[in-house]
């Protein structure tokens, strides 16, 4: 997901009209009044860069997987060319399950890494694919976690974690969502999402339940507890 990422984002920035460009300035007025504004080139600017990584990842659903047949390391392929050449697809799985669990993927790294690729891309580091995927993120994302990538990973687990712990907080109200991150936090590194939520659901009924049962009639204005 990582490299794919990168292609992405690399293919994108080359498509950009050298001789565009965008103003930059600083906030600090001059004495004169006036503000220090320079134009620079706005392919690789932190504004076109951050744009790109708010929609980069929507180009996942032209990928799809394929194994290795020696290792079975997985790895993700285009299966849409750019220029409408027709492709080798032997061996590439392409459906709605790969899709969604790459772009999840995808939208994960780019989070997680959003400085680290705009630090590397603005300033057109050499092999920035190797740089950043193979250390960090192919480690939680190309090796066997398809279905929910980056979990082994502690950094990317968070962050699907937290986006749950948002999610609880919805249905439990905001004042009790520190709570529900902080459990997310300590639970075990090979916990999921789903296993977290399914430990903590049945204890929060069984206080909706014994609540109901001990104030179901209280009035409350001009109606009950159970209404």
């Amino acid at each position: 997901a990582c490299r794919a990422l990168v292609d992405e984002l690399e293919w994108e920035i080359a498509q950009v009209d050298p001789r565009k460009t965008i103003q930059m300035g600083s906030f600090r007025i001059n004495p004169d009044g006036s503000q220090s504004v320079v134009e620079v080139p706005y392919a690789r600017s932190e504004a076109h860069l951050t744009e790109l990584l708010e929609r980069v990842c929507e180009r996942m659903k032209e990928y799809g997987e394929r194994a290795d047949p020696a290792t079975q390391r997985k790895s993700y392929v285009r299966v849409i060319s750019r220029d409408g050449t027709k492709m080798d697809l032997s061996g590439v799985k392409f459906d709605g399950d790969v899709t969604s669990s790459l772009k999840f993927a995808c939208e994960s790294i780019a989070e997680e890494y959003e400085d680290e690729l705009i630090e590397f891309l603005s300033h057109e580091a050499e092999n920035v694919k190797d740089r950043l995927c193979s250390k960090r993120t192919e480690q939680g994302t190309e090796q066997g976690q398809a279905r929910l990538p980056g979990l082994s990973r502690p950094g990317a687990a968070m962050t699907l974690l937290a986006a749950g712990s948002r999610a609880a907080a919805r249905l439990r109200g905001p004042k009790n969502a520190p709570c529900v991150l902080f459990a997310a936090r300590h639970a075990s590194a090979a916990t999921n999402l789903k296993d977290v939520l399914a430990t903590m659901i049945p204890k929060e009924q069984a206080k909706i339940k014994s609540f109901r049962q001990q104030h179901g009639s209280t009035a409350i204005g001009q109606i009950t507890v159970d209404m």
